[in-house]
């Protein structure tokens, strides 16, 4: 059966009230929702940490126009990021965690507690061991987002999604296609993670505070050693 709907003018002068019209409409629906679940999930995989840290840490270090510095911070932060996603796959894997991002608060308390010191440690050994400045510095402020999530625990669970992703952008900074591409891509991920239901709002924009505060940090004390 049809129902007039007297809104949308002559063209439009009925609307389909029957179940086969209704059950179109939830399938169209549900079909929407999944594919915005899906595009949230691709979004949070490409701005994984593990991802854009690597990334970015080339690009900021191509500006040094020293091949072996380029070359020793895509090893370092490769090799973390890999070090960090092997371990959160064994957790998942033995059934220890829910989901690989360790999104869960008791997932998150154990994989900062062991996180953030490591990055701190091998940010003082790097540094007295006289390399580029700005490697030890990347990896301490990473280690420092990491232990401040890990202390505002009890108050939010800050999305280090969204922390990795805006430090990202001022970590690339002055690249200016860099950080125009990763600021957008902050805005994306930070949306996915709210869509699939790891963080809220307050979360994400506690991951956003850390995230631009380190990258401050790093943009003032890299000026420092390079003047």
């Amino acid at each position: 059966s049809f129902k007039p709907n007297l809104l949308r003018g002559p063209a439009y002068a009925v609307t389909c009230t029957t179940s086969p019209c209704r059950y179109a409409g939830r399938l169209n629906s549900g079909v929407r929702r999944q594919m915005s679940n899906y595009a949230a999930r691709l979004i949070s995989i490409f701005g994984h940490p593990a991802v854009l840290m690597p990334a970015a840490s080339l690009i900021a270090s191509s500006g040094t126009r020293d091949n072996s510095t380029t070359v020793m911070a895509l090893l370092l932060a490769s090799t973390t990021a890999a070090g960090i996603m092997f371990y959160s796959f064994v957790k998942k894997r033995r059934g220890d965690w829910a989901h690989i991002d360790a999104s869960a608060k008791s997932e998150r308390v154990e994989l900062t507690r062991i996180l953030g010191p490591s990055l701190l440690a091998i940010a003082g050994i790097l540094q007295i061991a006289d390399l580029h400045p700005g490697i030890s510095i990347v990896l301490g402020l990473c280690g420092g987002i990491v232990v401040a999530a890990h202390l505002l625990r009890r108050l939010s669970k800050p999305s280090l999604h969204v922390a990795f992703a805006s430090f990202a952008t001022l970590l690339v900074w002055p690249n200016l296609v860099a950080s125009v591409g990763l600021g957008p891509l902050t805005a994306l991920v930070a949306w996915s993670r709210l869509r699939l239901e790891r963080h809220t709002g307050s979360d994400v924009m506690y991951g956003l505070i850390l995230g631009i505060s380190a990258g401050l940090i790093f943009q003032v004390v890299i000026r420092y050693f390079d003047a």
